[in-house]
């Protein structure tokens, strides 16, 4: 499926309300669900999520707000792997189609942080850059978590010198990003994920099907 075109629009303020959808100050029309479009049986997941994008002067700026009846976690420190240890969220930036490199980085459920930069997928993967390489990048993203009735929140101002940038790209500069959750319960014998992009297998590395993000 072709990716979705999102405007990604200037905001100003703070979330003061995450129950409200969108949460202000973000637009609705960027919102987006986290979905399984890999999954021909159920492209909703057991748990719903959805989230919204906007920038400032300070960075890239990510809501999401997730029902989650079993929030668990086991993650005691940043640059863990916190996928591995419980229920995550990931944003995924890639600024450009013709750029290698892009960005990966996750919040845990109870706070956590770790940032990756990927110069280019390819050499990762053959392990031409290792993961120490990819670990030691520092995005300095402002972020916090909240904890809802029957599930979690988090916000994310990822600024603009963690993309080696000194302000945000003119307008009708096109990007590229996905967001992505892993999912714990006690009652699965594994995480259940799901993305707002529309993955034809459950890669999250995809980025040729990650949605375009359009400044406006």
């Amino acid at each position: 499926m072709k990716p979705t075109i999102v405007p990604c629009q200037s905001i100003t303020g703070e979330v003061k309300d995450f129950t409200t959808r969108p949460p202000g100050p973000y637009p609705s029309s960027s919102q987006l669900p986290l979905l399984r479009f890999w999954d021909k049986d159920s492209k909703w997941p057991k748990e719903k999520g959805f989230s919204w994008c906007g920038y400032d002067q300070e960075g890239l700026r990510f809501a999401v707000v997730f029902e989650d009846s079993d929030i668990i976690t086991q993650a005691t420190a940043n640059n863990q792997k916190l996928w591995m240890l419980g229920d995550t969220v990931e944003f995924f930036v890639k600024p450009g189609e013709q750029e290698k490199v892009y960005y990966e980085i996750h919040i845990s459920a109870n706070g956590y942080l770790m940032d990756l930069r990927f110069p280019s997928r390819e050499e990762f993967r053959s392990k031409v850059i290792s993961w120490e390489q990819v670990l030691a990048y520092e995005s300095g993203s402002r972020y916090r978590t909240v904890d809802l009735k029957g599930g979690w929140a988090a916000e994310i101002i990822i600024p603009w010198k963690g993309f080696g940038l000194s302000q945000f790209p003119p307008p009708g500069t096109v990007w590229q990003f996905a967001i992505c959750r892993y999912n714990y319960s006690s009652s699965l014998p594994e995480p259940e994920i799901s993305s707002t992009a529309y993955f034809s297998k459950p890669d999250f590395h995809r980025y040729e099907e990650y949605h375009d993000l359009v400044f406006i």
